[in-house]
């Protein structure tokens, strides 16, 4: 039985690091098209920290930048069998991206829709609460990897010196 838990949760680990990694890539590829750009018009448009942008760049250079970083943000995730501090830094750039996402929400008028006498929140901004889930796990994960080889490397220096 240990057998099967630890399988399902190394299979569970890697489906939502690599999963996190291709929504980012996807998604980050997707803000270069003009349909994306006007997609996300209006969140940025309603946000205060994104508007200011829209003063001296266009949305579709806006959005080129946000899918920039979100393609960086994914490679860098992505390395973490070879690279924990880029996972470090993807993850927590990640964090930062998904808390201004969700952020929104907040900003943006119409997120939240009467459906049956219920209020629904948009679930295109709504699944970012999951990316962030995952982008702290893999923050934590890979921070504790660092922690683990740095220690690593100072039990031996000091077991030659």
């Amino acid at each position: 039985m240990k057998n099967i838990s630890r399988l399902t949760q190394n299979v569970g680990i890697e489906i939502s690091r690599y999963g996190l990694v291709l929504i980012l890539l996807w998604y980050g590829i997707f803000k270069f098209t003009n349909a994306e750009a006007q997609a996300i018009l209006d969140l940025i448009e309603n946000s205060p920290l994104f508007s200011w942008m829209l003063s001296f760049m266009t949305i579709q250079q806006v959005s080129n930048m946000i899918g920039t970083v979100e393609i960086i943000t994914a490679i860098a995730i992505a390395a973490r069998p070879f690279s924990p501090w880029a996972s470090v830094v993807g993850s927590f750039v990640g964090i930062v991206t998904f808390v201004a996402t969700l952020s929104f929400l907040a900003t943006t008028p119409g997120m939240f829709k009467l459906v049956d006498g219920m209020y629904v929140p948009n679930g295109f901004i709504l699944k970012d609460l999951l990316l962030l889930g995952f982008s702290v796990w893999s923050f934590g994960e890979s921070y504790a990897a660092l922690e683990q080889k740095q220690s690593k490397v100072v039990d031996t220096k000091y077991q030659f010196s």
